[in-house]
This record gives structure tokens, C-alpha cells and sequence, in this order.
């Protein structure tokens, strides 16, 4: 099953609602009652919110704090004391009163050692890399595909839009298409194959393809002057195949819901039974935020086993990848 999860898929079948405990938690109870109003007030992802918070910084209440200045040591005396006691201080967590006022220079210097010691000995790690965190200026860009199949007849910018592409790259890409095939509208069962050029969150439109079902017509890319010139059709891609597969019409990106709802609903919607979808969403747990709201080209694949007569899931069914 390949499944839009943008496509505004809905269901009457319910569905438990987001609780971290229960998807990190064991998964042999089935039918397991969500958490309490007590312990979902208790655990901080659970709330459905933009993640937003406000920091506030206040001095540290010095004035009201009490010290007790009569056992006060100097710096030098610490430093001598932390010194002689050095030969007796163990690897790991010491606290203060491990630190004593014996010198252990007193029994000799034959095994004495000293913390200023100067040792020409360099530890290195074994297999670990060490790389400097990449900012959001040093990000290289990621190159992606998204295939937008024409069910009906739709104005090029609307279906644009309709993706979730709103910016002038998509507009002005838009206006490209229309200018070259003196048209700006493209009959049902077009594709649009756009190529997106990815940095962080902001996908920009850097290249479509037009196409008659798997006939390619034309394509335009943005050349190094950022111009919309034509160009050469790319490499195929096996999703043009598949483009009008149940194709489901496309929500724009403000109207989606978050990733957990998306999940249950479009599966939900695909016939897939309970068990499975919640073991897709244990899958899923450890690289996706659930709380974060759906991308327009969100999608999932699913291989599952045992199909029934209509190759849709069967309750013998499990999921393979």
C-alpha cells in the first residue's frame, strides 16, 4: 500500500489518543486503557501545542543567601589540600570528605605523586569520529521528487498550492509552464513532477517535468542566473507508474493534522487492523515526532503479508516493511 498521508484521509473507527508511555511502552496488551487525566497532566508530551515556550532570566537571590564564614579556606589552602591528598583520591564521584590533612609525603617520596606531574601520555578513542555540528548556514541541500497527479482539470498554480508550494519559485515555475505550452490549466491525467531542492524545513521548486501519464512532454528547470529555461526529461522515476493509484486530493499544509492522527487515519482509511497500525506506529516512534504537523509530501509504504481477495489486509495479515 502506498499511502498519502496528506491527502485528508478520514475515519469512524477510533483510535487511542497520543500517549508516549503507551507507544514506547509494551505492546502485549492490546486492549491497555489510555493514561489517567492524572498522569497525561503529569508528562510533558502529551499536550497538543506548538511547542513554544518563554524563558525568563532573573538574578540569583545572593542577599538572602546564608554562609557560614568561619571555616572559610583560602585558595592556596585548598590547592595544598587537594595536592596532598591526590595519592588517595580513587577514579570517579569524591566527595568533600574524602579530602583529609594527612601529607603523604610524610612516609616518603619513593611512590609519592604529585597532580602537577607532567606524563607524555596522549588516550586516544578507538572507531570514534569527532565533527563539528553543521549550522543552518554550513547545510548542504538535499535533493527531492514529488509526482502531483492532475485528477481533474486544474490550474497549474492551484495545483501547486494545493501541494503546498506557495512561494515565487512555484509561481514563477508555474508561469514558465503555461508560457511554454500556451496554457494555464493542464487537463486530468497530468502529472507534474517536481524537483525540489531541500535545506532544513524550506523545500524550494527548482525543476518540473510535465507529463501525459508516463509520456513526458516537456521540462523546465532553474539554471545558475535563476532563469526557468528548458531542459532535459531526468533519470525515471517508478513512482510515475503508480502516480494515479488511489489518488486522494491534497490538503494544503495549514489544514493537516499532526503525524499521530495522520497515521491512524490514512491507515485506518486503508483497512489496516488495529494491531498493525499500532505496531507502525512503535516503528515509527524512535526517528518521528508525532506532535509535529504533517508535510504535504508525507506519505508511507507498506509490505504486509497474507492479503485477502481484493489484495487489501486480511486479519492474518503483518506487517513486513
Amino acid at each position: 500500500i502506498k499511502m498519502a498521508l496528506a491527502a485528508g484521509h478520514t475515519t469512524n473507527r477510533p483510535y487511542p489518543p497520543f500517549d508516549p508511555l503507551q507507544v514506547f511502552g509494551d505492546d502485549s496488551d492490546d486492549n491497555a486503557q489510555p493514561a489517567t487525566a492524572t498522569a497525561a497532566a503529569a508528562q510533558i508530551y502529551g499536550a497538543k501545542v506548538e511547542s513554544e515556550m518563554s524563558l525568563k532570566t532573573v538574578d540569583f537571590p545572593i542577599e538572602t543567601a546564608s554562609f557560614d564564614e568561619k571555616s572559610d579556606l583560602s585558595a592556596d589552602e585548598v590547592e595544598k589540600v587537594v595536592r596532598d591528598a591526590s595519592n588517595g583520591l580513587s577514579d570517579g564521584a569524591v566527595q568533600v570528605a574524602a579530602l583529609h590533612y594527612v601529607d603523604p609525603q610524610r612516609f616518603g617520596d619513593a611512590f609519592a605523586e604529585s597532580m602537577a606531574g607532567s606524563y607524555d601520555v596522549k588516550i586516544t578513542q578507538e572507531n570514534v569520529s569527532v565533527a563539528p555540528r553543521a549550522t543552518l548556514e554550513d547545510q548542504t541541500p538535499a535533493f527531492a521528487e514529488e509526482i502531483i497527479p492532475f485528477t481533474e482539470d486544474t490550474e497549474i498554480a492551484e495545483a501547486y498550492a494545493d501541494s503546498g508550494y506557495t512561494g515565487a519559485d512555484a509561481t514563477g515555475m508555474a508561469e514558465a509552464i503555461g508560457k511554454l505550452l500556451n496554457a494555464t490549466a493542464l487537463k486530468a491525467g497530468t502529472v507534474l513532477r517536481v524537483g525540489l531542492e531541500v535545506r532544513g524545513d524550506i523545500a524550494k521548486v527548482v525543476r518540473t517535468s510535465v507529463y501525459d501519464k508516463t509520456t513526458h512532454i516537456v521540462t523546465i528547470a532553474l539554471d545558475d542566473r535563476g532563469q526557468f529555461v528548458p531542459a532535459q526529461e531526468p533519470e525515471p522515476n517508478p513512482e510515475l507508474l503508480t502516480a494515479f493509484d488511489d489518488s486522494q486530493p491534497v490538503v494544503v499544509r495549514g489544514n493537516l493534522p499532526n503525524v499521530y492522527d495522520g497515521i491512524y487515519r490514512t491507515a485506518y482509511s486503508y483497512g489496516m487492523s488495529k494491531a498493525m497500525t499500532q505496531k507502525l506506529i512503535k516503528l515509527l516512534a524512535s526517528d518521528v515526532d508525532f506532535q509535529s504537523r504533517l508535510s504535504p509530501a508525507d506519505r508511507l509504504e507498506v509490505l504486509f503479508s497474507q492479503p485477502d481477495g481484493d489484495d487489501q489486509t486480511s486479519d492474518n495479515s503483518e506487517l513486513l516493511y
